[in-house]
């Protein structure tokens, strides 16, 4: 019997190699993305003064802390490349950011899975341009619909998980004050949530300064009139969209134009509508 045991247990540990030296190192499975494609679930592996992603399409790589116990820092991968760390509180989500050629790699808190989602000029996340109310309420199950305003009262749908809010939808409905129209289609989505990213890793809450190293350097930044919103512009932007900036542009006196913004300035919301 001992023998049979000790035969089926090598056979397990050959099996599940490098898996089960990973569980027993506390690894966590956490969603990665690498220039904003697609989250991809990832194994990280504590590994000496470092540790591995091990993603799960294929792909491994090994991490090295230049110092421990530091949240913002610069690691050096296995085949010798420069990156900065960005742990987030807590420590269960974290960034990665490549110090020659820009490649950025986000990897989010296990339990916010749920809200991720990627910005591309046809929808954010499962929710798409031009589907009816009642079809984006199908396509994302697990968030809550209900009925939203803005500062210029415009009937607004705000999208909501139970962490979170996710996005706001437009679909030119005419009264704030009357329920949710199923039927209309959207023709505007904005996104506020830092779990939500454009190409090359652009989301809500990231520096402009960041987001300039990715997208070409600003082209414009604009006040609009009613509310004093500010909204950039970068010279290779993604098509079909708009990113809005937290009062953070430096305009001269009187001006509502300017190429300026402050070291910490950074996007508010991102913005997507129909063509």
């Amino acid at each position: 019997m001992n023998q049979q045991r000790s035969f089926f247990y090598l056979l397990c540990c050959f099996a599940v190699l490098p898996w089960g030296r990973a569980i027993a190192q506390d690894v966590k499975i956490q969603p990665c993305s690498l220039n904003g494609g697609r989250w991809i679930q990832t194994r990280y592996v504590p590994e000496g003064r470092g540790f591995k992603l091990d993603w799960s399409d294929g792909p491994k790589m090994t991490y090295t802390f230049a110092k421990p116990n530091d949240t913002t820092q610069q690691v050096t991968d296995s085949l010798g490349g420069k990156w900065r760390y960005n742990a987030s509180t807590g420590n269960e989500g974290f960034t990665l950011y490549n110090l020659t050629n820009g490649n950025r790699i986000i990897c989010a808190q296990a339990q916010n899975v749920g809200a991720l989602c990627t910005i591309t000029e046809y929808g954010i996340g499962p929710v798409k341009l031009g589907m009816t109310l009642v079809e984006a309420k199908r396509a994302f199950p697990k968030a809550t619909f209900s009925r939203g305003s803005d500062g210029e009262g415009v009937a607004l749908v705000n999208v909501s998980t139970k962490e979170s809010q996710v996005m706001v939808l437009f679909a030119n409905e005419e009264d704030r004050n009357k329920p949710i129209n199923w039927s209309k289609r959207i023709s505007f989505i904005e996104t506020f949530s830092s779990n939500c990213s454009a190409s090359l890793g652009v989301r809500p809450g990231g520096l402009v300064a960041e987001a300039e190293k990715q997208y070409g350097k600003v082209l414009k930044i604009i006040m609009s009139e009613i509310e004093a919103r500010q909204f950039v512009e970068f010279k290779n932007q993604p098509r079909g969209m708009i990113f809005r900036i937290d009062y953070s542009g430096v305009f001269a006196e009187g001006q509502s134009k300017t190429l300026r913004y402050r070291p910490d300035a950074k996007i508010y919301s991102i913005t997507i509508q129909a063509r």
